[in-house]
């Protein structure tokens, strides 16, 4: 979508909507921007708004309409055995490295610690 509009809204047959937006952060190698949901909101009036830090495509920030939020944290790791997804990017020295949680704060004070070996799958402490 590059320079296309900067918000758009998806609304499915239900009435519910999902806004996005396209995020600062592009790749000019491939001309890529990626757009990023902001906003989902359901026929009852449920709501969830993601909130990222300056020019991410990575929520930081997860917020309902009950008034509940937890946190994302994200870090760069190189995982063996798998496909490459569209986030993927090669790392000087070769390999594929991607983005992946390595923890979420929950409302309740709940912290989830993701840590990720050069293996085939993720391991929750």
């Amino acid at each position: 979508m590059l320079n296309g509009p900067a918000e758009f809204k998806l609304t499915e047959a239900d009435g519910s909507y999902t806004l996005y937006r396209r995020s600062a952060n592009w790749s000019s190698a491939d001309e890529v921007r990626y757009l990023v949901p902001i906003q989902q909101v359901s026929p009852d009036g449920f709501s969830r708004t993601f909130e990222y830090d300056d020019t991410s495509q990575y929520p930081s920030r997860v917020r309902d309409s009950f008034g509940r939020e937890m946190q994302l944290s994200w870090t760069e790791t190189k995982l063996k055995g798998f496909h490459a997804p569209t986030n993927a990017f090669s790392v000087y020295g070769g390999g594929l490295s991607w983005k992946v949680i390595s923890q979420i704060d929950l409302p309740d004070g709940t912290k989830l610690v993701y840590t990720y070996s050069p293996s085939y799958s993720p391991a929750m402490s």
